[in-house]
C-alpha cells in the first residue's frame, strides 16, 4: 500500500520587523480593538509569508515583502478601524497631524498675548489668568472646529494629500516600544529639572542703573523655606523621573505621585503670584521710582510678568502630568 505523505508546511519566520509593524498599527488604533486588530494582521502576515516562503522565496524576503504590500501602517489601521465621523481614513492621519501642529503653536501664542495684555491693563493677577485660560479655551474650539470644517471638506471633494512622492517601505518602521520610557526621555526630563533648580536657585537681581546698587528680584522672604520646598519638589521629580526608567514603564503609582508633585509645584508659584509674595517690595519700588515707568506701568509690568511666568509653570505642568497619565494607560494596553 502506498503511503501519501503530506508536504511539510512552511513555518513563518518573523522577526521583530513585523513586531514593530503591528505595534506601529496599534498605536493608531483605539485601545479597545488594538488586540483584536493586530492579532488578525499578524495571521494574514503569516498566511502570507508561508505562501511566498513555499515559492520559495527566502523567509527574510517574504517577510519583508509582505509588509511592504501591505502600506504605511496608519493606512492599515485606519481602514480596520471602520469609518470615521465626519474625516475619513484617507485624510484622519493628515488631520491629526494639521491640528496638533496649529494648536502647538497657536495655544501658546494666544495665552502669552492676552495675558501680557491684561497685565498691561491693569487687571490684578486673577484677573488676569482668568482671562488669559477663557483666551485659550476660546482658541482652542475655534482651532477644532475650523480645521475640522476644512478636513471634511477636503474629504467629501475627495482630496487626496500627499505628504511627498516617496513609496512606503518597511525600511521606514521605526523601532518597537517596548520600556514605554526612553534613556533620550529620561535625560531630557532630568536636564528640565535641574534648569528649574537653577532658575529657582539664582540670585536674581536688578540694576537700576550703572551706579545704583542691585535689588533683588525675588521676595527674600522665599529663602529659605519656600525655596527649599520648591527644590525638594524639583528633587523629587529628578528621583521619580529615574525610578521610571529603571522599572521601564509608567504604572499608575509612579503616575500619582507625578501628579501630586506638578500640582504641588504649580500650585505654589501660582499662589505667589497670585498673593503679590513672588516679588521682591524693593524691586517693586525701585520700579515705581524709575524715570522710564511711571507706578502704574511698573506695577502694571511687574502683574504681566507675574502672570507669564504662572502661566507658563501651570501649563508645563499640565501637559507633563497628562504625558505621564496617556503612557501609563499605554502600558495597560501592550
Amino acid at each position: 500500500m502506498t503511503v501519501l505523505h503530506r508536504p511539510p508546511r512552511a513555518e513563518p519566520v518573523l522577526s521583530s520587523l513585523t513586531d514593530r509593524y503591528l505595534d506601529a498599527v496599534a498605536h493608531q488604533l483605539p485601545r479597545q480593538r488594538r488586540e483584536e486588530v493586530t492579532a488578525r494582521v499578524r495571521a494574514s502576515i503569516e498566511s502570507d509569508v508561508v505562501r511566498r516562503v513555499s515559492a520559495g522565496v527566502p523567509a527574510a524576503d517574504a517577510e519583508w515583502a509582505s509588509l511592504a504590500e501591505r502600506g504605511d501602517p496608519k493606512r492599515v489601521a485606519d481602514t480596520e478601524a471602520g469609518p470615521r465621523w465626519l474625516i475619513g481614513p484617507r485624510l484622519y492621519p493628515d488631520y491629526v497631524r494639521v491640528l496638533r501642529t496649529v494648536a502647538v503653536v497657536v495655544l501658546p501664542l494666544v495665552a502669552a498675548l492676552v495675558a501680557l495684555g491684561s497685565g498691561l491693563a491693569g487687571e490684578n493677577p486673577l484677573a488676569v489668568m482668568a482671562s488669559t485660560l477663557g483666551a485659550v479655551v476660546g482658541a482652542a474650539i475655534q482651532v477644532g472646529f475650523w480645521v475640522t470644517v476644512v478636513f471634511a471638506v477636503l474629504d467629501r471633494r475627495g482630496v487626496v494629500l500627499d505628504s511627498g512622492s516617496a513609496v512606503w517601505s518597511p525600511d521606514d518602521l521605526p523601532a518597537a516600544s517596548r520600556t514605554g520610557v526612553g534613556l533620550g526621555e529620561t535625560i531630557a526630563g532630568i536636564a528640565v529639572h535641574v534648569l528649574l533648580i537653577g532658575l529657582v536657585l539664582w540670585p536674581w537681581q536688578y540694576w537700576p542703573s550703572a551706579d545704583a546698587e542691585p535689588v533683588p528680584v525675588l521676595n527674600a522672604d522665599l529663602r529659605p523655606e519656600i525655596t527649599t520646598v520648591l527644590v525638594a519638589l524639583l528633587v523629587a521629580g529628578i528621583v521619580l523621573a529615574a525610578l521610571t526608567y529603571r522599572v521601564g514603564h509608567w504604572t499608575v503609582g509612579l503616575a500619582i505621585v507625578d501628579t501630586v508633585l506638578d500640582i504641588a509645584f504649580a500650585g505654589l508659584v501660582i499662589w505667589l503670584v497670585a498673593t503679590g509674595r513672588l516679588f521682591d517690595p524693593a524691586f517693586l519700588d525701585t520700579l515705581a521710582e524709575s524715570p522710564v515707568l511711571s507706578p502704574d506701568q511698573a506695577e502694571q509690568a511687574v502683574t504681566a510678568l507675574g502672570v507669564l511666568i504662572g502661566s507658563a509653570t501651570g501649563l508645563g505642568c499640565a501637559m507633563d502630568l497628562l504625558d505621564s497619565w496617556r503612557k501609563t494607560f499605554n502600558t495597560f494596553d501592550r
